[in-house]
């Protein structure tokens, strides 16, 4: 006899929480690093990137607070010399790299070393990594070694190896992959080859709707042994 009024209960959480997961979708957030120190105040002078933000136009090594969401993404820049330690945060560079306008790169030329951009998820949201160029400093293009990973997973979903930049025109890398935990890009030479337009979307999910969730699988689960 309580059958019904239980099972009209559980539909309603469903519901609810099926609304909130749709109001949480509507506040996705979207944009682009584009590493302009033109338009966004994102340079420091401080080499990992910690410092006082320089004033409006001015280059240097770009702050780890450029592109954070407070809350719901981290952004982070780092550069790792040949003997893989991590020296500093990458730096800005306006032109030369292919036909890309103001980049993220760094002044040293190493060999064997490499440069890593970090979008990491904050309580749980949802970052979409749509795509980012590589350019090449080099006009014969340079060959270079890019992944892209999802945090927490140490098998990358790209993979490539090949030549940046041919006829001084940049890589797009298409990604198209989301993720509750984030993503890394690395790749090889940052000296030669440089990152730009990193386009990505983050949607964040309301811890109320995780305790919905949550509450839903305990009332079902309670349902089930009475």
């Amino acid at each position: 006899m309580l059958r019904k009024p239980y099972t009209n209960l559980r539909k309603l959480l469903i519901i609810m929480a099926t609304g909130g997961l749709m109001v949480a979708s509507t506040i996705s957030q979207a944009t682009v690093l584009d590493f302009n120190y033109t338009t966004t105040q994102l340079a420091t002078g401080d080499q990992f990137g910690n410092g006082a933000l320089l004033p409006l136009g001015s280059s240097g090594y770009i702050s780890q607070s450029y592109g954070d969401v407070a809350g719901v993404l981290d952004v982070s820049y780092r550069y790792f010399n040949s003997s893989n330690q991590y020296t500093s945060s990458l730096q800005t560079w306006a032109t030369g790299y292919d036909e890309l306008q103001y980049v993220a790169w760094t002044g040293s030329s190493a060999g064997g070393d490499r440069a890593e951009v970090e979008l990491a998820s904050v309580n749980g949201s949802i970052v979409t990594l749509n795509s980012f160029r590589l350019g090449s400093w080099s006009s014969v293009g340079k060959e270079e070694t890019v992944r892209v990973f999802e945090i927490g997973n140490n098998t990358p979903i790209i993979d490539f190896t090949g030549l940046i930049g041919v006829n001084n025109l940049s890589n797009l890398f298409n990604i198209n992959a989301s993720s509750t935990s984030g993503f890394l890009i690395e790749w090889t030479n940052p000296w030669w080859t440089a990152i730009d337009s990193v386009e990505h979307t983050v949607v964040p999910v309301p811890a109320s709707i995780w305790l919905f969730a949550s509450a839903i699988v305990g009332f079902v689960d309670l349902r089930r042994r009475a």
